[in-house]
């Protein structure tokens, strides 16, 4: 890869092949992008992002303002993939180039804002920390749940009475500021790597560790002990069922579910949140773009802080979507309920779905 002024070889080669390629793609996967949908930003489309990296790493435009600003609009969702021919990761190749143009000086837009915040032990996205593990108590759990930096005091607290209610021991972990996720979303990679280092200090021993935002399931996967099992909340608590250690009160509520992005196409799973909502007699309501095909609200690669016009652009087009369901909505993921909830829709985690419909402890 040549170097040129203000361009610096930080994308790795195989990253840097497949933006070459994609960089000569017909941009058939364009129709799949919910940010240029929203928007109509051409520079949100996947070609866009493929040249862009292609260019920096083989020196033919400068890492500066002008190459961030084409690195910005993306949710990380994944929806290009599902028609790519060559499975192109679009997500890994923006990260990259948000890394190059970091280094040189010139970093996307809420990045130094975020790295700021984690050092200091904050959110980067200004959401209150709910308070973690007990330091009294640190061995023999059942399972560790690690809350991600928008989850919610409520939906944590109806996770831990679920499992609770399934004679599950649990921990609850809040990473110091961040998992390291949205860092690495960002470009800042050494700063996402200590981040996810700091949070494996903090996870006692269980069998189980459960992430109830996807984005933390690679930090936590690169950190967890040998022989762990790192579980979203929905595969964690449809194995629950499956064991018949949870009951619920039976309800007909309709409900319509929204795919997180990062659980239906980054890690299949479509099938247990809808088992779980059958199991408490929900009817569901699908919506326009549900399972592999949902539509994204808006949540990822932390475009709220790198575009934020853009983010709420999407996050009212799903809302639309989900609010032509005439249903209340569930979903799995923190960071697309607060995206909906912001855009105005009736939105609830599953967690605290869930909770509300367990059958009540008979009395002592």
């Amino acid at each position: 890869m040549a170097d040129a002024p203000g361009t610096l070889p930080m994308i790795p080669d195989d990253v840097a092949a497949a933006a070459l390629h994609g960089s000569f793609c017909p941009k058939m996967c364009t129709f799949a992008c919910p940010v240029t949908e929203a928007t109509g930003r051409d520079d949100a489309v996947p070609w866009s992002f493929h040249r862009t990296v292609s260019d920096l790493a083989q020196g033919r435009t400068t890492a500066d303002a002008h190459a961030a600003s084409h690195l910005e609009a993306c949710t990380g969702c994944l929806a290009c993939r599902v028609p790519c021919v060559f499975d192109q990761d679009v997500p890994a190749q923006v990260r990259a180039g948000r890394a190059t143009v970091r280094d040189a000086g010139s970093p996307v837009a809420g990045t130094e804002d975020a790295v700021a915040a984690v050092a200091d032990g904050r959110s980067p996205y200004g959401v209150d920390l709910p308070a973690g593990l007990d330091a009294d108590a640190t061995t023999g759990f059942d399972v560790v749940v690690v809350a991600g930096c928008r989850d919610d005091a409520r939906d944590l607290d109806a996770l831990r009475r679920i499992l609770a209610s399934a004679g599950r021991r649990t921990a609850l972990v809040v990473p110091e500021g961040c998992c390291g996720g949205t860092l690495a979303d960002l470009g800042a990679g050494p700063e996402a790597t200590a981040a996810a280092a700091r949070l494996g200090e903090l996870l006692p021993p269980a069998p189980v560790v459960v992430a109830t935002d996807p984005h933390c399931l690679p930090a936590l996967r690169s950190t967890a002990g040998d022989g762990t099992r790192v579980l979203d909340t929905a595969t964690a608590l449809v194995q629950l069922v499956d064991e018949d250690a949870l009951r619920f009160v039976s309800e007909r509520t309709r409900v319509a579910f929204h795919d997180p992005c990062l659980l239906a196409r980054g890690e299949d799973v479509t099938t247990p949140p809808r088992r779980l909502l059958a199991a408490t007699g929900a009817v569901l309501v699908e919506p326009e773009g549900h399972g592999a095909s949902t539509v994204c609200s808006g949540a990822g690669m932390a475009l709220e802080l790198v575009a934020p016009t853009d983010a709420a652009a999407t996050a009212d087009h799903r809302a639309r979507q989900l609010g032509a369901t005439g249903a209340p909505v569930v979903t799995a993921c923190a960071g697309a309920r607060r995206r909906l909830a912001d855009a105005g829709l009736d939105v609830t985690d599953l967690a605290t779905f869930l909770a509300d419909r367990l059958v009540p402890e008979p009395p002592a």
